[in-house]
């Protein structure tokens, strides 16, 4: 089975990808939803107008995440995450081994943040292999007659352990970067006339939510140890890079200059310091200060100090503080922001998209679809809800791959069938994190900055992320129809 399930060499370009998405997404809109009084040809224009419109609509979304990104990837990039990243290596040893660690550490990393995951599992899996197995391989215990006890280092599957780096995709929105709980969770959210204001003790740290993350944190890593050692019986040599060959990119470089490097003025150098230091930790007091001020207001429900400008504040005062220099913080800033291209160019693909899916009607045509199944078992309609939603989201998510974008044109529908049906809003906002974030394992959207980080292609990861996608479907369905 493994054999036959090589991947293919070639795979379309995500940009290429976003503009078929459109395509498709106004072919549909053409031949479903026009309306009868109008012709074909009004339609089409009608719907370019759509596209046009909504062209724009995602710019404030879009900063948020790039500033997501780039704060995640320079906290990736500090001295104290490099020196976990090569902490953790030690342990990779062997494919199982490793694709378990690296599946693990990208995914606590990712409920803490999108971007730091994404990052820290990419950075990770590549120096695994290409420093942990070249280590390795020229330390190789001598025995007792002179030769090497142990052998030759044995292959790392990279395209496996690079995949296990991704796994952070597919639980972060059920973390504290996490788009729909943050939004719905802000007083005065665009949807709060219809389902108020749900906190996040409903949603992010909910006993449903919480056991199904520590679930997935046990189920994932198995099943990456699993394949890894199935990949080792029948697969062993796919894949492998020449451990002798440079990195495609300096990954784990240094972010601070030598100390013979430094300016000729001390001085102002230890200003800098100070100042940049200061910064982060002013920043990060206000945060806290901001914490516990929500917490002792006497409804705590009106306000919460977890929404995504608040954790954007928190990461940038972190990496103030944790680089306390300008020129690596600048460099690395500037290495993130190349990272960012491919997103700053799709996303107004996706917005008008998105313009076409909310202003023609096809979205809730195509949710209410699904979710109409459901609809017609009435005794059954509250537990299968939360599935359809699940479901419904993970398809969507093909077609808009953005938590907060895809909330702003589904969650107006789903709001109405949970009060309809009695489904609780915490349960029904998460089971569609659930489902986007599920399909993040087959969307090329988001793998961006790890395909650019690890040197693969789409198609080396997808057969791994098929895998994690099948597992964490098991885990989200099992525990919507439990809880």
């Amino acid at each position: 089975m493994i054999r036959r399930f090589r991947p293919p060499q070639t795979l379309i370009h995500p940009f290429v990808f976003a503009l078929g998405l459109s395509g498709l997404t106004f072919l549909l809109a053409l031949l479903v939803v026009r309306p009868a009084h109008q012709s074909m040809a009004m339609h089409g224009l009608t719907l370019l107008g759509y596209w046009q419109q909504g062209f724009w609509g995602l710019l404030s979304f879009s900063m948020q995440m790039v500033v997501m990104l780039v704060m995640g990837q320079l906290l990736a990039n500090t001295p104290l995450c490099r020196k976990l990243i090569e902490y953790i290596g030690r342990f990779c040893t062997t494919t199982p081994l490793a694709a378990a660690v690296v599946s693990l550490s990208a995914m606590i990393m990712g409920l803490f943040n999108w971007s730091l995951g994404l990052i820290f599992g990419a950075l990770l899996a590549h120096h695994v292999v290409f420093v942990t197995r070249a280590s390795t391989a020229h330390a190789s215990p001598v025995g007792k007659d002179g030769g090497s006890s142990k052998g030759p280092a044995q292959p790392m599957g990279y395209a496996l352990i690079a995949s296990a780096g991704y796994s952070a995709m597919v639980i972060w929105h059920a973390g504290l970067s996490g788009s729909a709980p943050l939004l719905v969770s802000e007083p005065g959210h665009f949807l709060a006339a219809t389902m108020g204001v749900v906190p996040v003790s409903q949603t992010l740290f909910s006993p449903m939510n919480l056991a199904i993350v520590a679930t997935c944190l046990i189920a994932v890593p198995l099943s990456m140890a699993g394949v890894g050692m199935a990949q080792q019986r029948w697969w062993p040599d796919s894949q492998v890079p020449n451990p002798s060959q440079p990195p495609p990119i300096k990954a784990l470089e240094k972010p601070t200059l030598p100390e013979e490097a430094l300016p000729p003025h001390q001085g102002w150098y230890r200003f800098e310091q100070v100042l940049l230091k200061s910064s982060g930790l002013i920043i990060m007091g206000l945060w806290l200060w901001t914490v516990v001020q929500a917490y002792h207001l006497p409804d705590p429900t009106t306000s919460t100090p977890i929404t995504l400008n608040s954790i954007n504040f928190l990461l940038y005062g972190l990496v103030l503080w944790s680089y306390g220099r300008l020129t690596p913080l600048l460099e690395g800033a500037r290495q993130a922001m190349a990272h960012t291209v491919d997103i700053v160019l799709q996303f107004p693909l996706y917005a008008g998209l998105m313009g076409i899916f909310t202003s023609s009607g096809l979205l809730v045509w195509f949710s209410a679809g699904i979710v109409g199944l459901i609809e017609q078992l009435p005794a059954s309609a509250n537990t299968l809800m939360p599935i359809g939603t699940l479901l419904s989201a993970g398809v969507v998510n093909m077609f808009v791959p953005s938590g907060g974008g895809q909330w702003a044109v589904q969650g107006p529908l789903l709001a109405e069938l949970a009060l309809k049906l009695h489904v609780p809003m915490g349960k029904m906002v998460m089971a569609f994190a659930y489902g986007d974030q599920l399909t993040n394992m087959v969307q090329p959207f988001w793998a961006l900055p790890l395909l650019a980080i690890t040197g693969l292609r789409p198609t080396q990861l997808l057969p791994y992320t098929t895998v994690i996608m099948i597992v964490s479907a098991l885990v989200f369905t099992l525990g919507l129809l439990l809880s």
